[in-house]
């Protein structure tokens, strides 16, 4: 089983589970783990077995092929402002145009 770890850990966090990790087998670790209920317990199971590995946009967007570091990030606003230039702009367009957000209906 695949696990993307700070997607499950948000997914259950997102749920109320008094959770304080998860490992890369999906293992989860409990704020207090002698007093999990069979409810929180089902309720993680099963956040568990459906969960979806695949990366979010964020991870994406972070990702090797997203944004450029902060200094790259830095260095770009200083020429764009130098040389009249839109490279942060046109970078930031680029990256988000290629992880595009995803809207989740409610």
């Amino acid at each position: 089983m695949s696990i993307n770890v700070i997607k499950l850990h948000n997914e259950l966090v997102a749920e109320g589970l008094p959770i304080v990790g998860v490992s890369d087998n999906g293992e989860v670790s409990w704020l207090d783990a002698e007093n999990v209920t069979s409810a929180e317990l089902a309720e993680a199971l099963a956040i568990v077995a459906a969960h979806d590995p695949s990366p979010t946009y964020i991870d994406l967007r972070t990702g090797p092929d997203g944004y450029a570091s902060a200094g790259t990030q830095l260095g770009m606003k200083y020429d764009d402002k130098i040389n009249g230039t839109t490279l942060w702009v046109d970078h930031i367009v680029a990256v988000k145009a290629k992880f595009p957000k995803i809207q989740i209906a409610e």
